[in-house]
């Protein structure tokens, strides 16, 4: 309901019950201010309170949870059910989950950590709070898990190795909840097998497909890159000569390095910088990845665009596939075909001809 608002009715059925003078007394807008407010951030308040007095209004929904950085917004709410409607709503704030330095958790360069298991892997998710500073880890035991109180004090004097500890059982917990106990105890194995208290085999698989070799090897970029360690090659060749990249324990500042099929077939433990790695075998690639994954995702885009458009001018689309590329054809007009050519590395798009022997091959 928000996208279909028209801006003009929003103005003049909403805008007369928001005060401009009260609004930029909220704490929100004053931390803005000191940076810049933009319009954009200014109408988060109304937005916000609109889509409560929506709710309200057609589903009856008469409270709203939010972090306590939501308070103004939320209240902004209530105020505008009460002025529209003459009723009462509420609103409840929950502390924000903040690090030591008093940023928001969850938030990381990849973006914030999901419950999800497509987003955020068991593995991961539990990696990401075995990973949480020092300073933060009895605060997350505290109010994120079910432990007994008296066991988490006892926590309290815990340092060095014993805060290690600690972590773990933060991690492991957390995991459990989220994901159910097997998966905690496989997350929990697969990073003790990178830290050298497990074994190898227990850490996450990549499978890397046979089509990715070339006479029978693969360069160490391409399997950082099919294994999702890096997400471009020009990023895993950096990672490489900067010595962030471990083969089996050892470190390889060689990214011309090659591994036949037989050393990927018996397993390979590559790990990238102090926190990622995988366990690299043969076999065909359960979710795939990598900029082959982008080019088919074009490909796609492409084909559908121009069904969409030869539909709208009355003409039928059809698919020739020949050994060297598919291409993509107008009919009845065949004499210039529009070819779009699967390349490795890009997509480009040319005019050609007919090609010779078009009969044999395979169309739909």
């Amino acid at each position: 309901w928000l996208l279909d608002l028209n801006y003009v009715e929003l103005l003049r059925e909403v805008g007369p019950h928001f005060s401009v003078n009260r609004m930029l007394t909220a704490e929100c807008y004053k931390q803005r201010m000191e940076r810049g407010l933009t319009f954009l951030e200014f109408n988060y308040m109304i937005m916000q309170s609109y889509d409560f007095y929506k709710l309200f209004q057609d589903y009856g929904c008469n409270l709203q949870f939010g972090g306590d950085d939501q308070w103004s917004n939320m209240l902004g709410g209530t105020e505008l059910i009460r002025r529209k409607l003459g009723k009462d709503a509420s609103a409840m704030t929950i502390t924000l989950l903040l690090n030591s330095e008093g940023k928001k958790m969850g938030k990381t360069e990849k973006g914030a950590v999901w419950l999800d298991p497509e987003k955020t892997s068991p593995f991961e998710f539990y990696q990401y709070w075995r990973n949480v500073a020092d300073a933060d880890v009895l605060k997350c035991i505290r109010m994120l898990t079910f432990l007994p109180l008296e066991q988490i004090d006892a926590m309290s004097d815990w340092e060095g190795s014993k805060l290690n500890e600690a972590k773990e059982i933060l991690a492991f917990e957390l995991t459990k909840l989220v994901h159910g106990e097997e998966e905690a105890v496989k997350a929990q194995a697969s990073a003790r097998a990178l830290f050298g208290a497990g074994n190898a085999e227990e850490a996450p698989e990549a499978p890397i497909s046979e089509d990715a070799f070339t006479d029978g090897s693969i360069d160490l970029i391409s399997i950082l890159v099919a294994a999702g360690l890096a997400p471009t090659r020009s990023e895993a060749r950096r990672n490489i000569e900067q010595g962030g990249v471990l083969v089996d324990g050892e470190k390889e500042t060689d990214f011309r390095k090659t591994y036949t099929k037989d050393q990927i077939a018996a397993g390979l433990v590559v790990k990238r910088g102090k926190k990622t790695f995988k366990n690299v075998v043969l076999g065909e690639r359960v979710q795939p990845t990598g900029n082959s994954d982008t080019i088919a995702i074009q490909a796609a885009a492409v084909l559908k665009a121009a069904a969409v458009f030869l539909a709208g001018k009355g003409e039928m689309l059809w698919i020739q596939t020949n050994v060297s590329s598919p291409i993509l054809r107008r009919q009845p007009s065949r004499a210039n075909a529009t070819a779009i050519r699967f390349l490795s590395s890009s997509i480009s798009f040319s005019s050609s001809a007919s090609p010779a022997g078009s009969g044999s091959a395979r169309s739909t």
